[in-house]
C-alpha cells in the first residue's frame, strides 16, 4: 500500500484548524480522493443485455445500466471531526449488484467488479488524498 509523507504534520495542520474547519476540510479532501474509485466501479459494473421489466420499490424500471447509474459514494464524518469513513457502492435500489453478482449465491457464480475497481485504484487515492489535504489545509489557514 502507498504511504502518505509528512502525515505527521499535516495532521498537525489539520487538528490546529479546529474541530469544525478541520472536519470539515478531512471531508472535502477524502471525497475527492475517492473520485478514481467511484470512476472506476462505474466503469466496472455489469451492464445486463436485456431489459427485466421489473420495478424497484420506489417504482423505477430495471434496465441495462440501471447498476451503473446507481453508483454512488457517501461520507460520514465521525463526532471527533478527526476520522471520516467513505462509503463506495450500489444505492440501495440496485443492492443487487453487490448481493448477487459481487459475492454470488448458491446458483449464481460470484463476479467481483467493486473490489477491483477499489484496488486499482488504491495508490491513486493516496496521492491525491496527501495533495488535495495538504492544499485545503493550506487554504484554510491562510483564511
Amino acid at each position: 500500500m502507498a504511504e502518505i509523507k509528512g502525515l505527521k504534520e499535516l495532521s498537525r495542520k489539520l487538528s490546529a484548524l479546529g474541530a469544525a474547519v478541520g472536519g470539515k476540510t478531512l471531508r472535502s479532501a477524502a471525497m475527492s480522493a475517492a473520485l478514481p474509485a467511484l470512476r472506476a466501479a462505474q466503469a466496472r459494473a455489469p451492464i445486463s443485455d436485456r431489459d427485466y421489466l421489473k420495478k424497484t420499490y420506489k417504482g423505477r424500471y430495471v434496465a441495462p445500466g440501471f447498476l451503473k447509474r446507481n453508483i454512488a459514494s457517501k461520507s460520514i464524518l465521525y463526532r471527533d471531526k478527526r476520522t471520516v469513513k467513505i462509503l463506495i457502492g450500489p444505492k440501495p435500489e440496485a443492492f443487487y449488484g453487490t448481493q448477487f453478482i459481487e459475492i454470488g449465491t448458491s446458483t449464481i457464480p460470484k463476479s467481483p467488479w467493486l473490489e477491483p475497481a477499489f484496488r486499482s485504484q488504491q495508490a491513486v487515492m493516496v496521492q491525491q488524498l496527501s495533495a488535495r489535504l495538504k492544499q485545503l489545509i493550506e487554504k484554510a489557514a491562510n483564511k
